[in-house]
């Protein structure tokens, strides 16, 4: 993604700042951070003023954060905590007002800082940035769209494995590689495999619990590509007729009032559903 992207993001925070009438603003959750700056470390946060961007970042990702971070003054945190060097920001700016991230700054956090500058004012942020990353741009919507393709590469190898024996635990190791095989930097969330009454656990973890036949399968899993992610759940039985129970409910979506044909528009599938439920 190019940086021309990156630095559009930020100046549409920057004009929140003015229209707001604050000195600066602090991001601190990370994903926030990565959306505004392209930074994909560990530990980064982000001040932005009417006329200055700053990023700051410790010394792990020195030689990182120079190569991802384009179009702002970095800071390597040195001999020193970032309280401290947000504090000297505030003197040296003549900060008075700032706003920050009140869904991801601590309490503790907050408090530490005003206490070292008693006579700011500190202003919480409503969902500034998370605004912004609801509207995804042609660049967003392919690293989705490339998301979903591992998926549809990864689903049918995994299928290849589901066999009478196989423990929890070992098709979730293989899922893990087939991610990796596909281009995924990993999951996107801790993935969920469960074999017979297991499946009823909402979110229950993979163990040793081998597969036997006449058993349902759930499957839950998603890919993070690029920091976008998609979600896939299947849920199906292994082979043989199972009992009247399995049998009714695995072929009720079939049965259900109105279900939409291939290629109906979002609304006729919504209507279909409701009605259906």
């Amino acid at each position: 993604m190019g940086e021309d992207r990156f630095a559009g993001r930020r100046q549409r925070i920057i004009e929140k700042i003015r229209e707001q009438n604050l000195d600066a603003a602090w991001i601190t959750g990370l994903c926030n951070v990565r959306y505004l700056t392209g930074f994909t470390g560990s530990y980064g946060q982000l001040l932005l003023s009417r006329d200055e961007q700053i990023f700051v970042t410790d010394g792990r990702y020195r030689e990182q954060s120079s190569l991802e971070v384009q179009g702002c003054q970095i800071h390597i945190l040195q001999n020193t905590s970032f309280p401290l060097l947000l504090s000297e920001f505030i003197c040296e700016k003549g900060w008075k007002q700032i706003g920050y991230e009140a869904n991801h700054l601590t309490c503790e956090s907050l408090d530490k800082q005003a206490a070292l500058n008693d006579t700011t004012s500190w202003e919480p942020l409503a969902g500034w940035v998370e605004n912004l990353r609801r509207v995804k741009d042609e660049t967003e919507i392919r690293l989705l769209e490339d998301s979903s393709k591992i998926i549809d590469q990864v689903y049918p190898k995994l299928l290849e494995e589901i066999r009478e024996g196989v423990t929890e635990r070992q098709i979730l190791q293989r899922l893990m590689c087939l991610l990796w095989d596909c281009g995924a930097k990993g999951p996107s969330f801790d993935p969920i495999i469960l074999f017979g009454a297991r499946t009823s656990l909402p979110h229950g973890q993979p163990s040793d619990c081998p597969l036997q036949k006449n058993s349902w399968v759930l499957i839950d899993f998603g890919a993070d590509y690029c920091g976008y992610c998609s979600d896939c759940t299947r849920t199906f039985f292994l082979r043989g007729a199972g009992g009247a129970r399995e049998r009714e409910a695995s072929s009720g979506h079939a049965r259900l009032p109105g279900s939409p044909e291939p290629g109906s528009r979002r609304s006729r599938v919504r209507q279909s559903r409701c009605s259906g439920a």
